[in-house]
């Protein structure tokens, strides 16, 4: 006794039902993907998958039912044809038909004219990927699907007004109700967040992209008083509208609401309480990655500096978008506007270096920050083009960073580069530097350059072990109470800068000029020990570093 048709067999009757079907299914199937639909052409509907990576997979949707002849053939040669424009990896039919021999032998053949993989998704493979997908299925494959949805959550209603032992049990109940719901609703993911004033279900995209395939509706009438705070509310949701900037509105504001959200959640014509609280905004950035270039420029249009900067997130409104995105350390942060209307643009940027940078991307920061001051101008470049008129600098939040101290720091940051380059010794630079670190910086700069120098610590006393292949002329003086002068060759001299060694080299290190004060004399086999106390005001040892290639004699 021969079947009826299939549920996709029967979606297939409505080509729009089916399509839309389909393209949900593969997203559902590939969730870090965003899906851009597009015209098939010859009866179909094409989804292009581009992903981080660069892949392209294009996805053709035809709605045929029965098989495959001659004239649909052609239809999905030309669909075929079409989308071998976009280069991509790899293109798949998918169509509620498991091809016949001839159908097989005949799609074998297009193989061998593309250079990408071509793959047929029929109906079992469809039927398979229902079965792993239930909710998917119970959405468009089943009847009922959304009015399943509203009577679930018509139950967690009535469960509101039931007595219940305790809160376990209620949490429980609130829980089993956002499975079912996970259960029948494919476009986003329900979970329960607990809360100071108890449980609340949270909804996230199963996918990328499922906003536009399960639209929610609002419609709202708002109405500002005119008082200070009334007229700050109505200029935030001007710049919601016309810029997507996020907005709170309060029930104050808020005359009429209607919010229809998937899965029957929503308020539905019902006036907001006076404390109740509307906040809109954007979701957190899922478009690509936009690799742009912000210079400063002086007043003739010469530029003085640049970073590369990676701008992503986004939201836009009815008269222009906003982006902001970052330089590659994650330290300055820039928010690009640009208003439509006007044909202008408008550039916002702070600056907090990140701890663990490397001096020297530290120190492109802090150069760019000391050039970005009137009368040099911000300039933004996408693509090497300029984005809107430049802008006169003065808006980096540096307001507490005076020029000396952005100076010092520069300075500071090039001799630390140098230092760590010269000793073949990398790491980054805490967020704060004490004077400690400070001065050995600049001790091992110093050093490094040839020069001779005191170092720290300042001494109170020094000891040594008494010579012992010393000549008996000078061994006489080495008594309590007699003057010593020493100069010692250390092989391997380091400075202690954030808690890393950074060895310099060899060095000769001059002992300042001291008085013994003491002489301990070992056992048998042992050092005797010599105490000696600094003469005033010389309390330090200079330090100079020994070329490597002279003599060691």
């Amino acid at each position: 006794m021969a079947s009826g048709p299939s549920r996709w067999e029967l979606v297939a009757q409505q080509a729009d039902a089916y399509e839309t079907a389909a393209a949900v299914l593969l997203n559902l199937l590939n969730p870090e993907v965003l899906r851009v639909d597009g015209a098939g052409g010859d009866g179909g509907r094409d989804a292009l998958f581009r992903s981080d990576d660069g892949f392209l997979s294009i996805y053709e949707m035809k709605s045929f039912t029965g098989r495959v002849d001659h004239g649909r053939r052609r239809k999905i040669e030309k669909s075929l044809a079409r989308a071998a424009g976009h280069q991509p990896t790899s293109w798949t039919l998918v169509i509620p038909i498991d091809p016949s021999p001839a159908e097989l032998k005949w799609f074998d053949g297009l193989r061998g004219r593309y250079p990408f993989p071509l793959s047929w998704y029929g109906l079992n493979w469809l039927q398979a990927r229902e079965l792993e997908q239930p909710a998917f299925a119970h959405y468009y494959l089943h009847e009922g699907g959304f009015w399943t949805t509203r009577e679930v959550l018509h139950r967690l209603a009535e469960g509101q007004h039931v007595g219940v032992a305790d809160g376990p049990e209620a949490l429980a109940r609130v829980r089993d109700t956002v499975a079912q719901l996970n259960e029948i609703e494919p476009h986003y993911r329900f979970s329960v967040t607990v809360g100071p004033s108890g449980e609340s279900i949270s909804m996230e995209p199963a996918y990328r992209g499922a906003e536009a395939d399960r639209l929610t509706a609002l419609s709202l009438r708002a109405a500002f008083p005119d008082t200070p705070e009334g007229r700050d509310a109505r200029d935030a949701w001007v710049q919601f509208l016309d810029f997507g900037d996020p907005v709170e509105l309060t029930g104050d504001h808020l005359t009429r609401l209607v919010l229809d959200l998937p899965a029957g959640l929503g308020i539905h014509n019902e006036p907001p309480h006076p404390s109740a609280l509307l906040r809109l905004g954007s979701s957190d950035a899922s478009g690509p990655v936009i690799a742009a270039r912000a210079l400063i420029e002086d007043e003739n249009g010469r530029r003085l500096a640049s970073l590369p900067v990676d701008l992503q997130a986004r939201h836009r409104g009815r008269r222009g978008a906003v982006t902001t995105g970052t330089d590659r350390t994650g330290s300055l942060k820039i928010s690009l506007r640009l208003d439509t209307q006007n044909r202008t643009a408008h550039t916002s940027l702070s600056m907090s270096p990140v701890p663990g940078l490397q001096p020297g991307e530290r120190l492109a920061l802090l150069r760019f920050a000391r050039l970005a001051r009137a009368p040099h101008r911000f300039q933004m470049h996408l693509q090497n083009t300029p984005v809107g008129p430049s802008a006169l600098c003065g808006t980096v939040d540096d307001d507490t960073v005076s020029d000396e101290a952005l100076d010092d720091e520069i300075l500071l940051m090039e001799e630390l580069d140098e230092v760590q380059r010269r000793t073949s010794t990398p790491f980054g630079v805490p967020e704060h530097i004490s004077p400690a670190d400070r001065a050995s910086i600049k001790t091992a700069c110093e050093l490094l350059r040839g020069l001779s120098i005191e170092v720290p610590p300042t001494l109170k006393h020094w000891t040594l072990a008494r010579p012992k292949d010393l000549p008996e002329a000078a061994a006489q003086y080495l008594q309590v109470d007699e003057r010593i002068e020493l100069a010692l060759k250390d092989p391997d001299f380091t400075v202690e800068i954030f808690g890393q060694p950074v060895p310099l080299g060899a060095a000769e290190v001059t002992m300042p000029a001291s008085r013994i004060t003491a002489i301990v004399t070992a056992e048998e086999g042992g050092e005797d020990q010599i105490t000696a106390q600094p003469f005033a005001p010389v309390k330090r040892r200079r330090v100079r570093l020994l070329d490597p290639s002279a003599d060691d004699s």
